[in-house]
């Protein structure tokens, strides 16, 4: 949204203040295959233990790797609040204000690894995560979503199998981004993504100013 927490708290208060709905174009959220992988996590997430997340993007922390974090944010229907932050690897390679950042952290007891990779002139987004038998990987932009799975007998060092596999998986992407929208022009009571979205940026800022 703004890389200046002074822009985010101007929009908050203007926002407040208004009846205005406002989508933030964080588009996989919106996409059904996306709402499909939330459902297969939830299922998951009963019988297992999250135990890490791999990130790996281009183009700037703010700009593009806050659409990994609202991606997992969305699909885990909890807002990511990281703990012992070590930051490294930062490059002003795209943008002035957003440099392209690598960070090791902790997400309540899930280890995350972001890695920024800075210089590379093509496009590069990717998402893998793990729970203690199944492993999901978000790659092609997040195109594509493959789900994997071990079996639990040996406990351990069984391999994976593949379970599913989503393809297309940003086809359409704006035409669901417009149906959300039309369906907040109908419903006033129906909630948009602004806020969410906001406080998603402050955390962030917060990560590349500390």
């Amino acid at each position: 949204v703004s890389d200046k927490y002074s822009d985010l708290e101007l929009l908050r208060e203007l926002y407040e203040k208004n009846s205005s709905k406002i989508i933030v174009n964080y588009t996989r959220r919106f996409h059904p295959s996306y709402k499909k992988l939330r459902e297969d996590i939830e299922k998951i997430s009963v019988r297992e233990k999250l135990t890490n997340i791999s990130i790996r993007y281009q183009r700037g922390f703010l700009n593009n790797c806050s659409h990994a974090f609202d991606t997992i944010e969305y699909l885990m229907n909890q807002e990511i609040k990281l703990t012992e932050i070590k930051k490294h690897n930062s490059a002003n390679d795209h943008f002035e204000n957003d440099p392209t950042i690598s960070i090791q952290a902790f997400w309540n007891d899930t280890n995350m690894n972001v890695l920024g990779l800075s210089y590379v002139k093509f496009s590069h987004f990717e998402i893998d995560i793990y729970f203690q038998y199944h492993k999901i990987i978000i790659n092609e932009s997040g195109q594509r979503i493959e789900i994997l799975r071990s079996e639990k007998e040996a406990e351990f060092l069984n391999p994976l199998t593949q379970q599913n596999v989503y393809t297309e998986c940003l086809k359409n992407q704006m035409v669901h981004v417009i149906s959300r929208t039309e369906d907040l022009l109908a419903d006033k009571r129906s909630k948009d993504n602004f806020i969410g979205s906001l406080k998603l940026n402050q955390r962030m800022l917060n990560i590349l100013q500390n």
